[in-house]
């Protein structure tokens, strides 16, 4: 059903604010009707989505705002919350809706999906497993997917797995040792070559190597990384063993 005159109005005022104020990461594609819109997502740095820039499309029925539009992924993706038909499944657009939240925060929440994703609300039930079991094989098999299917024409960097990071520190480490920074202080050089011994040893030194907080991405300040999330549904779930 198309969206009722005053849903419309609310939604077009919406879309200007995004137009004018625009998500980091996100842009507007045309509209192919009135109760349709289409947005390019760029993946998020620092995550495997990356390289990637994700289509995505939300459905607004005679409901909204009472009710939230549907979210699908139209670029196959692989991630807990996104099924194998693209469909999204994220609290925001279902329980903890509220009319007053609006289009804005719908992207900002999309979008932060691919930085914090929820393991233990799984749709694509392989891609929580792996997030709980081996984030490792989660992160390759879903920066492939985003090699395979989303690749941006524009040269973006593309993710970075675990063992190439070790490989890159290795020979920051043998060049620290061989070479030191001039004017750099001996306190300085110590904390660099223990940053890279601790990625070549398959640590990390610190979240921003891997993947951006919640709160650098706009979304709740404070909130756990993907990976702390998911090692901490691993030590709940080795309590109930």
């Amino acid at each position: 059903m198309p969206l009722t005159a005053a849903g419309m109005r609310t939604l077009m005022r919406q879309m200007q604010e995004v137009q004018e104020h625009p998500v980091d990461g996100v842009q507007v594609r045309p509209a192919d009707s009135m109760n349709e819109y289409h947005f390019d997502l760029d993946g998020p740095e620092g995550t495997p989505f990356a390289a990637g820039r994700f289509h995505v499309a939300l459905i607004f029925d005679e409901q909204y705002p009472e009710v939230p539009p549907k979210g699908f992924f139209r670029t196959k993706i692989f991630h807990p919350n996104i099924s194998e038909r693209g469909d999204i499944c994220v609290n925001a657009l279902k329980r903890d809706w509220a009319p007053t939240l609006g289009l804005r925060h719908i992207l900002v929440v999309i979008r932060c999906l691919l930085i914090e994703p929820n393991p233990e609300s799984a749709l694509n039930e392989e891609a929580g497993r792996l997030i709980l079991e081996e984030y490792a094989a989660y992160e390759r098999k879903a920066a492939m997917y985003t090699t395979i299917n989303a690749a941006r024409p524009n040269g973006v960097p593309r993710f970075t797995l675990p063992e190439v990071q070790a490989e890159k520190a290795s020979s920051l480490v043998t060049a620290d040792a061989s070479a030191p920074v001039a004017g750099e202080s001996g306190a300085s050089s110590t904390t660099a070559a223990a940053s890279a011994s601790s990625m070549a040893n398959g640590s990390t030194p610190s979240t921003a190597t891997r993947r951006l907080t919640l709160s650098e991405a706009n979304c709740h300040p404070g909130a756990a990384t993907a990976a702390e999330k998911a090692e901490k549904s691993k030590k709940k779930a080795l309590r109930r063993i």
